[in-house]
């Protein structure tokens, strides 16, 4: 019965340092200076469960829409980033750079992954990750999709002195 006990303590040790995942839908608007086009962005962002005060953490972000890819697209044709709003126990936010599509068949969803960003956790408490804004820059164009209203918090991390 102790050696249970210790094997419990052991196993909550380790998933307190393990990542903390979440996934939020919203409704998105996205386009240029001219049409634009509603769509629901369903985005997963992925971060440290723990970490302690003042140390730096990666946060990844990937994202799958409802729009449709009529003709496919090859792994790596599109390339954007995500602003991640901070909340909680940090403030401002940090942009999620390197989300590329992966190779999508034509009559499959337009989806992103591999985003990340650098983030230094500064005090003690809970810090708090809302995706943001998409952008896609192009050279003379940039595809921005803006959330139709709040989104809600995708991860949190749990930060330590």
């Amino acid at each position: 019965m102790a050696a249970s006990g210790v094997l419990a303590a052991c196993l909550v040790a380790v998933t307190a340092s393990s990542a903390a995942a979440g996934t939020v839908t919203k409704s998105y608007v996205c386009g240029t200076f001219g049409p634009q086009f509603p769509t629901v962005f369903t985005t997963t962002v992925t971060a440290p469960a723990t970490a302690k005060r003042g140390t730096t953490i990666s946060v990844t972000v990937a994202f799958d829409t409802d729009l449709i890819s009529y003709s496919g697209k090859d792994a790596g044709e599109q390339v954007g980033n995500m602003t991640i709003l901070l909340g909680g126990a940090a403030s401002g936010s940090v942009v999620a750079n390197g989300l590329t599509t992966p190779a999508i068949p034509p009559g499959d969803t337009w989806k992103m992954s591999g985003g990340t960003a650098q983030v230094t956790v500064p005090n003690v408490g809970d810090v708090t990750f809302t995706p943001d804004r998409y952008r896609e820059p192009y050279p003379t164009i940039t595809i921005v999709c803006v959330p139709q209203g709040p989104v809600g918090v995708a991860a949190t991390t749990h930060v330590v002195p």
